[in-house]
Order: C-alpha cells, then sequence, then structure tokens
C-alpha cells in the first residue's frame, strides 16, 4: 500500500482509487467535535419555521375558538339566570298581588257586608215608618168613620 503522508507517490492505484485514498485522508485529518450538529440549510430552515409558524396559527386559533366558546357558555349561562330570576320575580309579584287581592276583597267583603246591614236597618225604619203611618191613617179614619155614624 501506499503511504498517506505522501500523496505524489502513485504506486499503481488508479486514479480514482487514489481519489478516494485522498478523500480519506482528508477526513482523517479532519478534527471534527463530537456531537457537532450539522448546519441546516435556509431554504429548509424556513420551511421548518414555515410549519412552525402555521402550527403556531393554528394553536391560536384554537385558544381562539375555545375562548369564545368559553364566552359564548357564560353568556348563555347569564341568560339562564336572568330568565330565572324574571320568573322569580314575576312568581313574587303574582304571589304579593295575590295577598293584596285577598286582602282587597275581604276588606270589599266586609264593605259590601255593612252596606248591606246599614241597607236592611233602613228598610226595616222605614217598614217601621211606613207601618206607623198606616195604624195612623187606619186610627184616623176610623175615627172618621165613628163620627160620621
Amino acid at each position: 500500500m501506499a503511504s498517506t503522508a505522501d500523496p505524489n507517490v502513485t504506486s499503481g492505484l488508479s486514479k480514482e482509487e487514489q481519489l478516494r485514498q485522498h478523500e480519506n485522508d482528508i477526513l482523517a485529518e479532519l478534527d471534527v467535535a463530537p456531537g457537532a450538529k450539522p448546519m441546516v440549510p435556509a431554504h429548509v430552515l424556513a420551511r421548518l419555521q414555515q410549519n412552525d409558524n402555521s402550527n403556531r396559527a393554528q394553536r391560536d386559533i384554537n385558544n381562539k375558538l375555545a375562548e369564545a366558546e368559553e364566552r359564548r357558555k357564560k353568556l348563555e349561562e347569564e341568560r339562564v339566570q336572568k330568565a330565572h330570576d324574571n320568573v322569580m320575580h314575576a312568581k313574587q309579584v303574582l304571589e304579593k298581588n295575590r295577598h293584596e287581592a285577598g286582602l282587597s276583597r275581604d276588606g270589599s267583603m266586609e264593605r259590601l257586608r255593612g252596606k248591606q246591614e246599614n241597607a236592611e236597618r233602613a228598610r226595616q225604619e222605614q217598614e217601621r215608618q211606613r207601618l206607623a203611618k198606616l195604624e195612623e191613617h187606619s186610627a184616623k179614619v176610623a175615627a172618621f168613620q165613628k163620627d160620621d155614624r
């Protein structure tokens, strides 16, 4: 085999083999740091960043959709609570009106009974006065007839 120290020596190797040998010698001389990362070409890096941006955009869209759904749910809960409060208020007002109507109805019934009792007393008084007038008239008629005879 040929010595790797002297590249000018051609000891029966074909040109192709000599080229390979030379490449191997150069690679052996290169001191590659362990774990060194190869450089990513710019066009590949741009594509990766674009995918990352699209993933970020998709995440942003998903986050916004989730926030919108939460707002919708919150609004729906507020609407339900407001409707519930309105129903409860309506029930309270209805109960209050019924109670007041019952009291006013009771008061109205008392006033009506009082008026009926007053009307009954007035009617009885009128009847008594009429009977008294009739008796007086009958007495006068009887006295007049007695005088005529």
